[in-house]
């Protein structure tokens, strides 16, 4: 750029001497191609305008002049430009700082903790807000029937004041202010308050306990068996009414950590089931528990049916366990397995029958009859329910007996000895039910000394290999020892059908009239050589009155 006074070099060329200029003439700017403005002239420095316009050409332009620049214009304006911006940076750096400073020592606007508005206050200021809250603070728990309100003091409520500032302080970046100060700040987050576990939870269990007792508890989803279809199906869960303690005691330590004055319960308070009846657990164990109900057995007692192994019995007896596990309950078979051996035990049992002649008795007693072996039978149970065996098999019994007509009936066959101790008369009858034989007989004394009445119950004969010497103890303590020819026991052997030469009459109330025998039944020698020739050993004796 060339100063405004100065000389411009010399031209070369061949007209070069014609494009000197006057001394004050201002510089010449070629005329520009196509339209332009007007510009003002410029007075060299100096100089007076006299107000007489200045000339120009046909276009309105100064001759010359019309497109020069005003030289120097450019440079001042960028000077003011960058002194107007440092200006301004250099407030606005103030402003800044001034902020940063500001804020390092107080929370930002629009800052709130809990219920209680903090904006612009001071570390201290806070902490003495804090501290009077808690002084005042009182917590109400209710809904869902229950409403209890705790005070600070009942809930033990104890927080540091002044952590809690620090750490809210720590947290904050007082340099980023231009951008915090139109934010929301909600600092309730940062108040981690404490609370005595213990004594809260004593005095709202006392309270949900007490609602409790008129509440249903909720009931998991579970597999359970059918009776009436024989088969297991799904129970769907079922919601109670039950407050869940654990629940409420999370909603109050939250509230107490940042002093919230209220917890409203909803159903989330209340016990919930925890296993659903879509849960694929409880599908897998309807399926599993069906799968091991599949036997079906008759067992078989004397050639009839006795009772049935199937999926009633199978059923109770299979665990589902609240994983919806599922197993045999061996507890529970056992315990069938004894129902079982007690109920179809008929030794010592009563049994009631009718006599061929139409007479009904019932005996008890004996050592006849059957005896199922209850550890072969939980034994046997086990073994069909994993094989899912079907079909017949014979109860297990360590003693069998010759017919069975359910518990409680008569378990022996149409021959047997029927001995009538009210009758004072004894009866053998064969296989179709007919008496071949019959005597009357004097069985035991009722009382007295050594003699005892003939034991009751059904029997079997034990032996019948003929004569034999019985032995025993008289009245008067005297010893005793008397040969008979027929000797045939059925209480061990020492209760027996024998002859008895000494008795001279038989039947009627001699039994009771002193000539009762020590509880043998006496028989006519006669009737007693007949009956050793008819009867066999293993043939049943019924005594009874």
């Amino acid at each position: 750029m060339t100063k405004r006074n100065e000389q411009p070099a010399p031209s070369h060329g061949k007209h070069a001497a014609h494009a000197k200029k006057a001394p004050n003439e201002p510089p010449r700017v070629a005329p520009s191609h196509g339209k332009t403005q007007a510009i003002p002239p410029v007075v060299p420095a100096g100089m007076k305008t006299s107000g007489v316009p200045a000339p120009h050409n046909g276009n309105g332009f100064a001759p010359e002049i019309a497109d020069a620049p005003t030289l120097g214009s450019k440079p001042r304006a960028a000077r003011i430009a960058g002194i107007v911006l440092g200006v301004v940076f250099g407030v606005l750096l103030v402003v800044y700082l001034v902020g940063v400073a500001a804020f390092s020592g107080h929370f930002w606007p629009k800052a709130t903790i809990g219920s209680s508005d903090i904006s612009f206050q001071t570390p201290d200021e806070v902490a003495s807000v804090l501290e009077q809250g808690i002084n005042k603070y009182s917590l109400r728990v209710h809904g869902d029937g229950l409403d209890v309100t705790l005070s600070a003091d009942e809930a033990g409520v104890r927080f540091n004041a002044e952590q809690i500032v620090s750490d809210m302080f720590a947290q904050a970046n007082e340099w980023a202010w231009p951008v915090e100060v139109f934010r929301e700040h909600d600092e309730t987050e940062s108040l981690v308050a404490t609370l005595d576990k213990s004594g809260v939870a004593d005095k709202l269990h006392q309270a949900i306990d007490a609602v409790n007792e008129n509440t249903e508890a909720p009931v998991n989803a579970t597999v359970a068996f059918d009776e009436d279809a024989k088969m297991f199906k799904i129970v769907k869960e079922k919601y109670g009414t039950q407050i869940n303690t654990d629940v409420v005691m999370q909603d109050v330590e939250r509230a107490v950590a940042t002093l919230e004055s209220e917890v409203v319960l909803d159903e989330r308070a209340l016990s919930q089931p925890t296993i659903f009846s879509d849960d694929q657990r409880v599908i897998d164990a309807t399926s599993q528990a069906n799968s091991m109900i599949l036997a079906n057995v008759q067992l078989m007692m004397a050639g009839k049916s006795a009772l049935v192994f199937d999926a009633s019995v199978i059923g109770p007896c299979i665990s589902i366990g609240e994983d919806c596990s599922v197993s045999l309950d061996e507890d529970a078979l056992g315990a069938w397995a004894d129902e079982v051996a007690s109920a179809y035990t008929t030794v010592g049992s009563t049994r009631s029958y009718t006599r061929a002649d139409g007479a009904q008795f019932s005996v008890s007693g004996g050592s006849y009859g059957w005896k199922v072996d209850r550890d072969a039978l939980f034994d046997w149970a086990k073994a069909a329910i994993e094989a899912d065996q079907t079909g017949e098999a014979d109860l297990p019994c360590s003693q069998t007996a010759n017919a069975w007509n359910g518990v409680g009936g008569r378990d022996w066959g149409a021959r047997y000895i029927d001995i009538d101790l009210s009758a004072q008369h004894a009866r053998l009858f064969d296989e179709n039910g007919e008496a071949i034989w019959e005597s009357d007989i004097v069985s035991g004394k009722p009382r007295g000394g050594s003699g005892s009445l003939t034991p009751t119950g059904v029997y079997v004969i034990n032996s019948n290999s003929g004569g034999s010497t019985l032995e025993g103890t008289n009245d008067d303590g005297s010893k005793y020892k008397t040969p008979v020819t027929y000797w045939m026991p059925f209480v061990g052997n020492l209760i027996g059908l024998h002859d008895a030469s000494w008795q001279y009459a038989f039947g009627g109330t001699r039994y009771r009239d002193g000539a009762g025998s020590h509880g043998c039944v006496n028989l006519p020698t006669s009737k007693a050589a007949e009956l050793h020739g008819l009867c066999s050993m293993g043939d049943v004796v019924v005594s009874h009155w």
